[in-house]
């Protein structure tokens, strides 16, 4: 059995709420950001912690099968807004992220490994080291390679496809970040980041 409690105290089996496959937060408690913290207990009630989570509560957006007019195959883009963009006027600078089923939930990643980028942004938000922003996943696609690589390779049929991909981020998925949601668009507040051949194509575009 799974005991857990939302106030960062250890939870017992007097204290705790008993897991029982759903953990019911509603809105207040949401922007509270709670802490998660959980115990198992097995072998005799022994009870022993197994983990401890910061549930950070942002508001995010969807769009699922997002086509193109350039050869490149649909793709989810998942958009993190910061906290309290619904309270304010305020203009954002973004971040563009590739691989984005990676970035903040470990059901969705790759190989299931998250990156924790909602983590790490809220920690170095909440010191002080950077300012609010809108974070942009582009999921990848079975095409990853191909749409990552900047050169043709004639014995790797598809390759190449970088100049594509790029188009589609520049002419197609900025415009509509851009007009969507409330960013600051010139270059100086937009990022991009990557990993592996992610971050093959984030010098790339940048570069170009």
């Amino acid at each position: 059995e799974i005991y857990y409690t939302l106030d960062g105290s250890v939870p017992t089996i007097e204290s705790g709420t008993r897991y029982t496959g759903v953990i019911l937060l509603d809105e207040a408690l949401l922007k509270q950001r709670p802490i998660i913290r959980a115990i198992a207990i097995k072998e005799g009630w022994r009870a022993s912690e197994v983990s401890r989570d910061r549930y950070c509560f942002d508001d995010f957006v969807s769009r699922d099968y997002m086509t193109s007019q350039y050869d490149i195959l649909p793709r989810t883009v998942k958009i993190m807004l910061p906290k309290g963009y619904h309270d304010t006027t305020e203009r954002y600078r973004v971040l563009y992220a590739h691989d984005g089923q990676n970035l903040f939930q470990r059901r969705e990643a790759s190989y299931g490994k998250e990156w924790r980028i909602d983590e790490a942004y809220h920690d170095l938000f909440d010191s002080g080291k950077i300012e609010p922003a809108i974070i942009v996943g582009i999921w990848s696609t079975a095409d990853r390679w191909q749409e990552y690589s900047p050169s043709y390779d004639p014995n790797y049929a598809g390759s190449g496809q970088a100049a594509e991909y790029e188009q589609y981020i520049i002419n197609e998925l900025k415009p509509y970040i851009d007009a969507t949601f409330r960013t600051k668009p010139e270059p100086a507040y937009t990022g991009m980041l990557g990993a592996s051949m992610g971050g093959l194509i984030t010098q790339y575009i940048t570069w170009n």
